[in-house]
């Protein structure tokens, strides 16, 4: 510990939702023996109450229980003046000394204090939004510009390349959302799409919902609206089905519930994603790793995004299908790739991030996922929980391939959804009987469900 923590203010949050949530306070850890590192440290959360951020808190704790840190969480819980607000909170983490701050970083009167943090020997990492210009050191979040780039692909193939467009932002000073917009702006540069409005949401629904409306009056022109921050698509949606706008293209961000739900009844017509979770989880790892080495290994660590939308199509018998195969072992996912590439295409994961990158970008192509359990960055087990979250279990069947033969994690995975268990080493006709048996029963269910409907 550095000198003392007494942090005014500092707030201990009960989870009731996130990736992996449970409920739980911020851990109390009795002092450690002289001979033992602690490590305390400090995460300034923009709006605490927000499902996103709630999501990045969760894997703080869980990063914490691995490592034996402890990190505080503190913020403003509601998302009014939360720009203000959270200035204040980070003078306050400052004063305390920890061993280090995580901080959201995307509001330019944080760059300051965020050097404060370089001079008073205290390292700030910038989670979610970056501050390159300050002395933090590294950044861990969605690398914003293909973030927006690929908001803007979507939104050119929703609308054809032709639109014209209201915007919806959290603040005018987030410089975060700025960069997304700038990168937006590229993708959609050549062709018919203009933005001709734009608006402050706030991340709050009503209010959101409030610039939506006043937006739509003064231009009855817009046939399209895109959104950055979670909530702000949330208040857009609501004012699209409330009004039955059915032909305004709604594209925005984040998985809360009821940006889920308005994906599944076609209101909201794409979502992009991030992974708050990651972000808190490997946060914490990367400042312990500084507090101990003095240096991170990079400036900045993408932790990915993923694509929601309605879209549901299968795979036809009749063409070669597509299996994905995540495992962080090269010679593994070699072994297997041998075996089936005269019968399927093969993709490749290297860990979970990656994994639900491809299911994302091309879960209707992918017909089946061979999936590994302990794997770094994100296990096996997270995989199974996104892809509980947006349904993908119930479309692309997924066997679990894994050395590890304990009954718990083999009932978690079965728990979970998995259609089937293989144990190494591996055997080609059990493997290959086994996912063409799995194929086999997928199909038929199907076309199953296609007959009932």
């Amino acid at each position: 510990m550095k000198k003392k923590l007494c942090l005014i203010g500092l707030i201990s949050v009960l989870l009731s939702a996130g990736c992996g949530s449970r409920n739980k306070t911020v851990p109390d850890l009795p002092p450690a023996p002289a001979e033992e590192r602690d490590y305390d440290f400090i995460f300034v959360c923009p709006i605490i109450d927000n499902e996103y951020w709630q999501s990045c808190i969760q894997g703080i704790w869980d990063a914490d229980e691995e490592l034996g840190t402890t990190t505080h969480v503190t913020g403003p819980r509601e998302a009014a003046d939360f720009d203000r607000e959270i200035i204040r909170y980070m003078g306050e983490a400052l004063e305390s000394e920890p061993d280090g701050i995580m901080g959201y970083a995307g509001i330019r009167a944080m760059f300051p204090l965020i050097n404060q943090a370089g001079e008073k020997g205290i390292p700030f990492l910038a989670v979610d939004s970056d501050a390159p210009s300050t002395t933090r050191i590294a950044y861990i979040g969605t690398n914003l510009y293909a973030f927006g780039y690929k908001a803007g692909e979507s939104m050119v193939r929703l609308t054809d390349g032709m639109a014209k467009i209201g915007y919806i932002c959290s603040s005018f000073s987030a410089q975060n959302e700025a960069e997304v917009l700038r990168a937006f702006e590229d993708a959609i540069s050549d062709y018919n799409m203009d933005i001709i409005a734009v608006g402050e949401g706030w991340s709050d629904p009503e209010r959101a919902a409030g610039a939506v409306e006043a937006m739509l009056a003064e231009c009855p022109e817009i046939t399209a609206i895109f959104c950055t921050g979670g909530y702000n698509v949330t208040g857009a949606a609501r004012v699209k089905k409330m009004q039955g706008l059915n032909s305004l293209i709604l594209v925005g961000f984040d998985d809360v519930e009821e940006n889920l739900a308005f994906v599944r009844e076609g209101v909201i017509d794409a979502l992009l994603v991030q992974l708050p979770y990651q972000m808190g989880y490997q946060g914490v790892h990367l400042l312990k790793e500084f507090v101990d080495k003095g240096k991170v290994e990079r400036d900045a660590y993408d932790t990915g995004s993923i694509l929601i939308n309605q879209e549901k199509e299968y795979m036809e018998n009749c063409r070669k299908q597509k299996i994905l195969i995540a495992d962080d072992s090269e010679l593994n996912r070699e072994i297997l790739s041998a075996m089936l590439e005269d019968e399927y295409n093969i993709m490749e994961a290297e860990n979970g991030i990656q994994a639900v990158a491809a299911l994302s970008e091309h879960r209707t192509d992918i017909a089946m996922l061979l999936l590994d359990i302990t794997m770094p960055e994100m296990d096996g087990f997270a995989v199974l929980d996104y892809m509980n979250k947006y349904h993908w279990i119930e479309e692309i069947p997924v066997i679990v391939i894994s050395a590890e033969d304990n009954p718990a994690s083999i009932k978690r995975a079965y728990d979970l959804g998995v259609t089937d268990y293989m144990g190494r080493p591996f055997d080609t006709t059990v493997v290959r009987r086994r996912i063409a048996n799995t194929l086999l029963l997928y199909a038929k269910q199907r076309r199953l469900l296609h007959i009932v409907a």
